[in-house]
This record gives structure tokens, C-alpha cells and sequence, in this order.
């Protein structure tokens, strides 16, 4: 809130049925699937104040030997990646088959920072993931291996007869909203909206949307987009659809935490970097 708009730009929609992009190799930042390596560290740092708060190593080595609880084994892995336990990587493989989808994913994390080439082959079959964001993880760790360059795509992707991905923008301003349905309609994206979390939460699980954007901080109902992302990650009708947050706080430890998929800056000039981001995830 209070950051100033961009002029909205004056151009008709593409449709997304008529939409071609060129790809080169597909490349993320070498630490974090999803965060600018500007903000690894930052994100490092606070995943180990949380983890640390929770009880620490002992804790989480306790946890991830027998715990159900998928978010307590995402947060586990987490933690024990971010403090740099290479036995990690043992968790993580047994976790690539989980049914929670982003316990799928954080193990690819895991194994991307401290895996080895055996890994290769289960990390390669998981590009085949039923699950966007496992499907991204997969392939982000292989690039962050270094082993070879990760191809996205072949040369070009072209789109026949379908409608754009369902994106729902929640945010308490209605200047955004409006701005986020200019820019991601002109990319062909469908595009509804809500103003707060209640909002959020009840359009979500009417239409399913492949990803909800949020911001942080929403005076309307005084519900912060973290609390909205803690409850969405535990919805199981939610599993499938990804949770962008698009703030001005520095809070990409707790919006990870709290199992959410791409945290970045809420400024102007990164507006047309989320439309880029958006693809990075649904052009696969």
C-alpha cells in the first residue's frame, strides 16, 4: 500500500489462444527457486529464525523422522537446507514421492542445493509432475546443479484453442486491482479480482484459479496475506493452485513458511517481471 501505479498501457488484448513465445534455456537464481538472489539471503535468515523459534535442529530432525503433518515437513526441510545439514538430501528423496505437493517440491529444493548426479533421473521424471510448482522445483534443480541448462521449451510454443489460466488478484486497492486486470489481460491471462481475504478465500475455492496474487498487508479486514497464504496452503481443494505475494515487506521467509510460491517486490517497475514470472510456471 501507498506505492504510486504505473500509467496503464494502451494496447488491446492478446489472445491466448493466438499467443507464441520464443524460449532460450530456462535459467533461475543459483539459492531459491522463486526468489531474486538479491533476497536469498534474507529468506535464509528468517527461515532459520522461525526454525530455530520452533526448537531448532533436534526439533525438526525429530520431525521429518515420523511427522504427517506436510507442513511441518516442508517447513522441516526448510530449515535443515537453510542451515546447510547435508544429510538432508536422504529426507528429500523419500519425500519426492509424497502426495502433498509442495512437500514434492521443497524436497526438489533440498536436493537442488546439496543432491548429487543420482538424483538426476527422479528430478528429470518429475518434470513430468502433475503439480506446476513440483514440475518448477524439478527443473530449477537441476539448473542450480549446474550439471547442464534446464531447455523450458523447444524454440517456440504456440497456444491452439484454449482459454487463458485463471488468475485471481487480491489486493485492497483498487488502483492495483484495476492495473494488475490491464497488464495480465493483455497477456492473455483470465483475470478476477477480490478485496480482501475473506474475498480471496471464498472466490478461490469457487473457481479454482491456477494462481492467486496477493498482497500483504489489507486494511479492509485487517487479515495480512501471510494469514490468507497459512490457510490456503491447508486447503486441500487448494493444492493445485499456486500463491504469489507481491508486497513491499520483507517477509519472503514467513511467506515461504507459510507455503506460498514466489514472493516478490511490490514496486511498479516489477509489475511486467510477475506477467514474465507467471509464465516461468504455466509454459510448461
Amino acid at each position: 500500500m501507498g506505492t504510486s501505479l504505473p500509467s496503464v498501457h494502451s494496447r488491446g488484448p492478446i489472445p491466448f489462444a493466438n499467443r507464441s513465445r520464443e524460449f532460450g534455456t530456462f535459467q533461475l537464481p543459483s539459492s531459491l527457486p522463486g526468489i531474486h538472489d538479491s533476497r536469498s539471503q534474507l529468506f535464509e535468515r528468517q527461515i532459520i529464525g522461525l526454525g530455530e523459534a520452533h526448537g531448532g535442529k533436534p526439533f525438526w530432525l525429530e520431525v521429518l523422522s515420523g511427522d504427517l503433518n506436510p507442513e511441518n515437513l516442508w517447513r522441516g526441510i526448510q530449515f535443515l537446507t537453510c542451515i546447510g545439514y547435508l544429510e538432508v538430501v536422504e529426507m528429500a528423496r523419500q519425500m519426492l514421492g509424497h502426495k502433498d505437493s509442495r512437500v514434492r517440491g521443497w524436497a526438489c529444493y533440498a536436493l537442488g542445493r546439496f543432491g548429487g548426479a543420482e538424483d538426476e533421473p527422479r528430478l528429470l521424471s518429475l518434470r513430468q509432475d502433475r503439480s506446476i510448482r513440483v514440475r518448477l522445483q524439478a527443473r530449477s534443480a537441476l539448473a542450480q546443479g549446474r550439471r547442464w541448462p534446464v531447455p523450458m521449451h523447444s524454440a517456440r510454443r504456440n497456444y491452439r484453442h484454449q482459454p487463458g489460466p485463471i488468475i485471481l488478484v487480491s489486493d485492497d486497492h483498487e488502483g492495483w486491482r484495476d492495473h494488475w486486470k490491464s497488464e495480465l489481460e493483455s497477456q492473455g491471462f483470465r483475470v478476477t479480482q477480490a478485496a480482501c481475504e475473506d474475498q480471496t478465500l471464498e472466490a478461490a475455492l469457487r473457481l479454482r484459479p491456477t494462481v492467486v496474487i496477493t498482497d500483504n498487508q489489507k486494511g479492509r479486514d485487517n487479515m495480512s496475506g501471510l494469514r490468507m497464504t497459512e490457510k490456503a496452503s491447508r486447503m486441500p481443494e487448494l493444492d493445485d493452485t499456486l500463491l504469489f505475494m507481491f508486497s513491499a515487506d520483507d517477509i519472503d521467509g514467513p511467506f515461504y513458511w507459510n507455503g506460498g510460491d514466489r514472493c516478490i517486490p511490490k514496486d511498479p517497475a516489477t509489475l511486467r517481471y510477475v506477467s514474465r514470472t507467471l509464465w516461468e510456471y504455466l509454459d510448461d
